[in-house]
């Protein structure tokens, strides 16, 4: 990516490994991702992103603030499963009619846009064209990974382990695709640990 100042909002992809087990023998990551403003240029660590403002609406009166993006991986699949988007509720708690008012028009804009795009092209093969997908629908500038956080708290210091343009989407969707096979085998590694 190069290292112009863009407009600076990109989607953050966190990854993290599950400390919980609910199945002996089964390791479990997660990733999600999360609209964001880099605050400087380039961005090197989590700490020079900010949320965005409750008010941030971007283009085609889409709201990014509160939007997710989530997956799980686990030792037993090798690509990503349970592909979800929506939006967080502004308290953190139940999506309540208030929620609803706030981010029902971007939901419906955005399902939208996935069935058009869908219909035109097919649905998306993996996570990483999915994301990238998403990111395109929302007009970000680009995608960021972090690195992976072994416990799923992410630091200021958590570095920013690599960042792709929009303009680049097929070597983002290549390296989201390669973060679900890392956490594959990451997974694999953890559940035969626990069972050795």
């Amino acid at each position: 990516m190069t290292d112009q100042p863009l407009d600076r909002k990109l989607l953050v992809i966190r990854p993290w490994l599950s400390r919980s087990t609910i199945e002996p023998g089964i390791a479990y990551a997660h990733f999600e991702g999360i609209p964001m403003r880099a605050a400087e240029w380039p961005p090197y660590l989590y700490g020079a992103f900010d949320l965005l403002d409750q008010d941030e609406l971007g283009a085609h009166r889409l709201r990014l603030h509160g939007f997710r993006l989530s997956c799980q991986i686990d030792n037993r699949h090798p690509d990503a499963y349970a592909w979800r988007w929506g939006y967080k509720p502004d308290d953190g708690g139940l999506f309540t009619p208030y929620d609803y008012r706030l981010y029902g028009p971007s939901i419906s804009i955005v399902a939208r846009k996935i069935a058009q795009l869908d219909a035109q092209s097919g649905r998306p093969a993996s996570i990483g064209a999915f994301a990238i997908r998403l990111a395109q629908i929302l007009r970000l500038d680009g995608v960021a990974l972090l690195q992976t956080s072994p416990d799923g708290s992410f630091s200021q210091n958590y570095l920013v382990a690599s960042r792709f343009a929009a303009a680049d989407p097929l070597a983002a969707v290549r390296a989201i695709d390669d973060l679900t096979r890392e956490l594959h085998e990451t997974c694999s590694d953890r559940a035969h640990r626990r069972c050795a």
